[in-house]
């Protein structure tokens, strides 16, 4: 348990990151599958939820990570 105070604010950065590029991962995935498929229309939703809720999950720990206070050791 000891030395997690100051690492809470750096995981929580990096996860917000990750959503990120979760997001941009799969909007760049939409415009390179979805002329390829069978079904653009399926693809390109499913793709887009995902990126959605990638972006939505980064800015939210984003914001944990802006607003948290450190626990105290």
């Amino acid at each position: 348990m000891s030395g997690t105070g100051g690492n809470i604010k750096k995981r929580y950065l990096l996860l917000g990151l990750l959503g990120l590029v979760v997001c941009v991962a799969a909007f760049g995935l939409i415009t390179v599958i979805t002329p390829m498929v069978g079904d653009p229309v399926l693809v390109a939703s499913t793709l887009g939820v995902i990126a959605g809720l990638g972006g939505a999950a980064g800015c939210c720990f984003l914001l944990l990570a802006i607003f948290k206070k450190n626990p105290e050791p």
